[in-house]
């Protein structure tokens, strides 16, 4: 009697270690409890992916939106850039490699470069080029009290390419400054079209040796056998 007792308790507290019915006192189930488990398991995972999936596509819009002021880079939504840091993020993005090819960006107000470090958009250092290729519309607003001065071309765009730069004015009292290739609105211009841009009165845009402008620079082709300049419309300094 004592060991029949015994064995049932041994039974019963293996049920309880184990949780789910069927375990024995090695910790192993039956086939048909592990796939009823299994089972379960699974089903109760499911809506937690589902879950996390449909979080991830409600997110993703608001994370493109984070980008600078706001927009999506189209030409209905553009970027919108509102101060100093997003310019600075814009130039960085494009020193980084990013050259925005076919996207948009909206100046939404104007910047004032007093006491904050300036950096141009894009680059042509040589072996080290970087190019702004989307649109940028200054939206008729002015960036002023620039001082900038770099090696080798400088400008509020350090070099662009296929694409526009309209409705922007360089002004206060801004002084930009290299050795050669430099231009109020564009260092070097390959193929860009800059339409109605002004560089105002107190500016000072100097080359120490050749090629400045007070709109651009330098105008190229960047590609061999390719046509045209780009062209510069309506632009006053």
């Amino acid at each position: 009697m004592t060991n029949i007792s015994i064995e049932k308790k041994t039974l019963a507290t293996d049920t309880l270690i184990s949780g789910v019915a069927g375990f024995n006192s090695a910790n192993r189930c039956k086939p048909s409890v592990c796939r009823n488990i299994n089972s379960r398991t699974l089903n109760m995972k499911r809506p937690k992916t589902l879950l996390l999936a449909w979080l991830l596509a409600l997110l993703a819009p608001l994370a493109a939106q984070a980008q600078f002021g706001g927009g999506s880079g189209t030409q209905i939504d553009p970027y919108i850039i509102r101060n100093t840091n997003h310019w600075i993020e814009l130039a960085d993005n494009v020193g980084d490699g990013e050259d925005y090819y076919k996207t948009y960006f909206r100046l939404d107000a104007d910047l004032d470069f007093s006491g904050t470090t300036f950096k141009a958009v894009g680059s042509f250092v040589p072996r080290n080029e970087r190019k702004f290729r989307g649109h940028f519309d200054g939206n008729g607003h002015t960036i002023s009290n620039v001082t900038y001065t770099a090696s080798f071309g400088c400008g509020l765009f350090g070099y662009a390419g296929i694409g526009s730069i309209k409705n922007l004015t360089l002004g206060g009292s801004s002084v930009i400054t290299s050795s050669q290739n430099v231009g109020g609105i564009v260092s070097r211009s390959d193929r860009c079209t800059i339409v109605n841009c002004h560089v105002g009165s107190n500016v000072i845009v100097q080359a120490n040796t050749k090629a400045a402008g007070g709109i651009v620079g330098l105008l190229t082709r960047d590609t061999f056998g390719s046509s045209g300049y780009g062209a510069v419309i309506d632009c006053t300094n």
